[in-house]
């Protein structure tokens, strides 16, 4: 038997995509259950080929052989670009192109949506409003109502698709400044590992807001903070913390 089955997020067509984020974020470790989790990605990354054919696969070829294509999808495979969408400026890969105060309003959105466990479709409308453009116009809430009219035209699959390529750029932020997302030690918050909650969600309005207060003002003043880009931003936020932990120390 002859057949090709999509190992890369590039090699997924759209219908697979979308219908793939969606299992990822509504299913473990991203949103509720997923008892049937590897049995939905194989079935979704073989949903391309004849009927017969995926019967045959499904009932012939033993299931640990079909899960080698599936298991990336959970652990090194990663979406890291924002489909196109008509008259639209997407996010550019990894987010590159937000500032900080574009980025601010979607991460408020998408930890609301996080709380939903990703089931909310009013908060997963909004997210991907949030993260695309008018053309040749610089972001501004204001202009959301008018970018909802054309994000709201796409299909639910595609706003799950840009709420997981939001969660692999913001998992890779996090990692690249660890500075800036670290959360105290459970010790230094007077818990008991095992009944550790999670910290306390801090918008990143308010940090803009201290860096625009700052006496040196590192990125200019208020409307300036808000207009950088967002790696500018966490590059200089996370010299300020190495500063501060220096001052500290001496």
């Amino acid at each position: 038997m002859n057949i090709t089955i999509p190992q890369t997020y590039e090699e997924l067509n759209e219908q697979q995509r979308g219908a793939l984020c969606s299992i990822l974020l509504t299913s473990s470790p991203f949103g509720g259950g997923g008892g049937r989790l590897p049995l939905r990605i194989i079935k979704t990354l073989i949903s391309h080929l004849p009927n017969r054919t995926q019967q045959q696969l499904l009932q012939e070829v033993p299931f640990t052989a079909l899960w080698q294509y599936a298991e990336p999808f959970l652990t090194t495979e990663k979406l890291y670009h924002f489909r196109e969408l008509t008259k639209m400026i997407a996010p550019a890969p990894r987010l590159a192109n937000l500032t900080i105060k574009q980025f601010s309003v979607a991460d408020s959105l998408y930890y609301r949506l996080r709380l939903s466990q990703y089931q909310d479709e009013l908060l997963l409308r909004q997210l991907m409003a949030s993260l695309y453009n008018l053309p040749n116009t610089p972001f501004d809430v204001l202009n959301l109502p008018q970018v909802a009219e054309h994000t709201d035209k796409a299909a639910i699959t595609t706003a799950y698709e840009v709420a997981f390529a939001y969660t692999c750029c913001r998992e890779y932020i996090i990692g690249k400044y660890p500075k800036v997302f670290s959360s105290p030690s459970s010790s230094q918050r007077g818990e008991k590992p095992v009944f550790r909650k999670e910290a306390a969600y801090t918008p990143f309005s308010k940090i803009i807001s201290v860096m625009a207060m700052d006496k040196h003002q590192p990125l200019g003043n208020w409307h300036q903070c808000n207009a950088t880009r967002v790696y500018d931003f966490f590059e200089v936020l996370t010299e300020s913390i190495l500063q501060a932990e220096q001052r500290a120390k001496s």
